[in-house]
């Protein structure tokens, strides 16, 4: 082997040995772009080429296979399917007919669950008549709260309504126990 071959394979050894070591890297940078390897010819200022050019490679070029990319940040989770709610029990804290404003009003939390996700839907009920409300929830220090759900006077009729407040989220959902309310 002369001089000047010697000295070509002691420079483009390591070269070859630390792009390697650098494409097995656990955390390296990659880069969509390929780069030039070191066996890539390029043309002189001026020089046209004629015939098969050489295209930069970034992976082995040796046979084994390409490495796998590391995984970037996992993609969030899916929301969970119907089947996958959990269920929560819904507390109404009172409920009545507010005179000075025309309307009912029923308070309600649930409890242990603290999420601001979710919405509160008041429904109240008589002789086959339905009238529904829904709020958003909002996040507690212990509880979620649904606050204070009302319907306007002017949609009920005089009389005992049954007021249940459901509860819905994307990972909860609960209804709380019927209570009666006298429409005056």
């Amino acid at each position: 082997m002369d001089r000047a071959h010697r000295r070509a394979v002691r420079l483009v050894v390591p070269l070859l040995v630390l792009g390697g070591l650098a494409a097995c890297t656990p955390g390296s940078p990659t880069s969509s772009t390929p780069t030039p390897s070191a066996s890539t010819a390029r043309p002189s200022a001026g020089a046209t080429t004629s015939g098969p050019t050489s295209t930069p490679t970034t992976g082995p070029t040796d046979g084994a296979p390409p490495a796998s990319p590391e995984p970037t940040d996992a993609a969030p989770a899916p929301a969970p399917a119907p089947d996958d709610l959990t269920e929560v029990t819904v507390t109404i804290s009172y409920a009545g007919w507010v005179a000075d404003a025309g309307r009912v009003e029923v308070g309600a939390y649930v409890d242990g669950v603290i999420e601001g996700t979710g919405t509160c839907t008041l429904t109240l009920k008589r002789s086959g008549r339905s009238v529904s409300e829904t709020v958003p929830a909002t996040a507690d220090a212990s509880s979620t709260s649904c606050g204070a759900v009302a319907v306007d006077g002017a949609q009920l009729s005089s009389g005992t309504w049954s007021a249940v407040v459901d509860y819905d989220s994307p990972t909860s959902v609960g209804s709380s126990a019927p209570t009666e309310v006298v429409v005056p």
